[in-house]
Formats: structure tokens, sequence, C-alpha cells
């Protein structure tokens, strides 16, 4: 039963990130930012809804039971879940699920940001381990966590070839950890 409040409790707090997106949108645009049109969004989006559709499925059809070990993704998923609050903090008005960029604006270098250039997405991957791993549903983690994995590298891509033509990205953020997903996926010009 508390698998249906998890993924009931993780599906309301994504709706309530759209509204915020939304939100900072208007701002951003207000502000002179410049949105970046093929970023991936919907690819991501689909994949984000489909997930706890998924996750929901393969608990119920598994018999809506938890495994042994279930406290040890929880915390894991509450750890993410704090990465990700933090990094939208952070970030404030300039959070968005799209890529908008203010020409000229210094890059965020702080909270995790300066310890990783990309907190929000490594947060989000192992929300997309551990939920599913609360849930008995391993399937759905191995399936989805492979998938997000390929998309984001492609949106990091995007977002930080934006980065670098509109602000002082790289020299801003040179002494920053990568991770392992915003590696160059084909050399700069």
């Amino acid at each position: 039963m508390w698998g249906y409040v998890l993924i009931a409790f993780i599906t309301v707090q994504r709706l309530s990130e759209l509204w915020l997106s939304h939100q900072n949108a208007l701002y951003l645009v207000r502000h002179g930012a410049v949105r970046v049109t093929k970023d991936g969004m919907t690819g991501l989006a689909t994949l984000h809804s489909t997930f706890l559709l998924a996750a929901l499925a393969e608990y119920t059809l598994t018999g809506a039971y938890v495994q042994p070990l279930w406290i040890t993704p929880l915390i894991a998923l509450i750890a993410a879940q704090a990465l990700r609050y933090w990094s939208i903090g952070t970030l404030g008005r300039r959070w968005n699920i799209h890529v908008y960029v203010l020409p000229g604006a210094e890059p965020t270098c702080r909270g995790p940001y300066r310890f990783l250039r990309h907190p929000n997405y490594l947060a989000v991957a192992i929300e997309m381990i551990c939920l599913p791993l609360c849930l008995h549903a391993y399937i759905t983690a191995f399936v989805f966590t492979l998938l997000n994995t390929i998309l984001v590298a492609q949106r990091i891509a995007v977002e930080e070839e934006a980065l670098r033509a509109l602000t002082p990205y790289d020299k801003s953020m040179h002494a920053v950890f990568r991770g392992v997903l915003s590696l160059p996926l084909r050399k700069r010009p």
C-alpha cells in the first residue's frame, strides 16, 4: 500500500515542478532569456511520465509488496530528493525543465553547483534507480535508468553548448567536476 502513496507523492511533486517551471519560464523570458527549442525535453518528459506508470504497473503486478531491504533505496531516494531541491533552490528563478539561457549572465557556481555541473540530473538518476527498487520493480529500474542515461547525456550536451555560446560558462565552471554524463559526446570545433 505504501508504494502507491510513494508513487502518488512523486507524481504530485512532478506536477508542482511543472507549474514552477512554467512560472520561471515567464520570468526568464521577461528578463531576456533565450530558449533552446530542441532541448530534448519531449523525450525526457515522456520517459519520466512513462517511468512512473511503469513503476506503478510493475509494483502492482508483482503483488504490491516491498523488498526486504527497501530501507536502503528509500534512504538514497530521500537523499536524491534533498539534492534535487537544493539544486532547484540554488538556481531559483533560473531553474526550468527547458533550457533557457540568460545571455551574458554568470553561471551559478554556488550550492551543489560548486561540486558538480549538473547535480539535478544526478538526483534524477538516483531517483530512477531507487524509486523502483523501493517497490521491487527491478525491470523498471534497469530499463528506465538506461534510457534516462542516454537522454540526459544528450540533454547535457545541448545545455552546455547553449551555455558556452551565450555565457562565460567554461571560464566560470572550469574547476567544477563535469560528471560522467557531461563528457563531450562530440568534438567541438
